[in-house]
């Protein structure tokens, strides 16, 4: 979680207010957050009058991943998050579609329901951000009265962040807001992020990494994963004399061969792909536990989904121990053998995974039943959630 630093004060704004904004106590739903996202994000571009539509075209595009790719939960009632799916299932856009394509297909849209939705977000959220600036004025006054006066008053001053200018269905920010904002850009995006993990976390409580999937991921690097398996490969394809095999592996009827736990074909280094076990948008991390060589042909077919661990998760996990064993046995290097010993650490276990080269290994201190019983009690829980969070499963 990151650190929440105050808001730097400044003695002509109302800092106070803009912290109420976004007070997680009085947020029943992601609008606020997401629009105040497009409007740092416009403030960034130096823009400072914007439309009502292109903010919430903006607020779309600022939560599309963490809504598709990585499926986090906003409310059963945020019609944010309804308004992304309609998109992206009624036009078939990809979950990996980049920001800037999105935003040229969202600026060029006609659809119906898609405007509906537009007005009925601009009904709303670009005045109720600003109710905490008219605390005083607004006490008492029926919910259906308080538009009006809210656009009144912030076209009257500069105490809110913005006017608005309902009849030309956009926004203006002031000079002094539009300046603190600009310049104290890296303070209040954090800031921003913490309020927003925090909503995130709360409806999504046994999600990890939340905070990693508020935002498109990063580009990521397999390749020390992938030569660590292709000298597991290499190592099983050329066991030392007198050697019948690696134990407690039942992927290959013969020494020799690796064979791929969803399909029973033998892999090549040529044709080798990783597999995530449970699915990457969902653990948000390349650690050799959850990884698995499998085919090109059936890596691309599995993509997201989960597989059935009815018929795969004890040939995963006998392929994991054999992996770790070969490793330890045939003296192979690699710093991401690291993450079995995380792994193991982290289940406060009597008997954790000792790190490559710990003489624990030689001496007995690790079973094969606690190293696959770690494995599967980590394993099993977050498929459960990950299932629950809507990753379908791959026949």
């Amino acid at each position: 979680m990151p650190v929440l630093h105050p808001l730097p004060k400044q003695p002509d704004l109302n800092i106070p207010a803009l912290e109420r904004s976004l007070d997680l106590s009085s947020l029943t739903n992601s609008y606020k957050l997401y629009w105040f996202a497009a409007l740092l994000d416009e403030i960034n571009r130096c823009s400072a009058e914007i439309s009502f539509r292109r903010m919430i075209i903006l607020m779309i595009s600022k939560c599309w991943y963490s809504v598709l790719k990585f499926r986090l939960n906003f409310g059963s009632l945020d019609m944010l998050h309804r308004l992304v799916h309609y998109i992206h299932e009624k036009y078939n856009l990809t979950a990996e579609i980049t920001e800037t394509e999105l935003l040229k297909f969202l600026e060029n849209i006609e659809d119906f329901e898609f405007e509906k939705a537009l007005i009925n977000f601009t009904k709303y959220v670009p005045y109720r951000f600003l109710s905490p600036f008219y605390e005083d004025k607004l006490r008492g006054i029926h919910d259906h009265l308080k538009n009006s006066i809210i656009e009144e008053l912030s076209c009257k001053d500069d105490r809110a962040v913005y006017r608005i200018r309902s009849s030309d269905s956009k926004i203006e920010i002031n000079y002094n807001w539009f300046e603190y904002l600009y310049c104290n850009t890296a303070i209040v995006t954090g800031w921003h992020r913490y309020r927003l993990v925090e909503f995130l976390q709360r409806r999504n409580p046994n999600v990890p990494s939340v905070i990693d999937k508020i935002e498109a991921p990063q580009k990521r690097n397999l390749s020390e994963a992938r030569n660590f398996w292709k000298k597991i490969i290499t190592a099983i394809q050329s066991p030392p004399p007198g050697d019948l095999g690696c134990r407690g592996y039942s992927g290959s009827e013969s020494a020799g061969a690796i064979k791929d736990i969803y399909t029973g074909q033998r892999i090549e280094s040529s044709d080798m792909s990783l597999d995530h076990f449970i699915p990457w948008s969902f653990v948000l991390h390349d650690q050799l536990w959850n990884l698995a060589p499998v085919s090109k042909r059936v890596n691309s077919s599995k993509s997201d989904l989960l597989p059935d661990l009815d018929k795969h998760l004890e040939s995963f996990i006998d392929l994991q121990f054999m992996a770790y064993i070969t490793a330890i046995e045939s003296g192979i290097k690699s710093n991401a053998l690291e993450d079995y010993y995380i792994l193991g650490a982290g289940n406060n276990t009597s008997t954790p995974v000792p790190p490559p080269g710990d003489r624990g290994y030689s001496q007995g201190i690790i079973r094969e039943s606690d190293f696959k019983g770690i494995l599967r009690n980590t394993i099993t829980p977050l498929h459960r959630i990950a299932q629950n969070q809507g990753f379908g499963l791959w026949r």
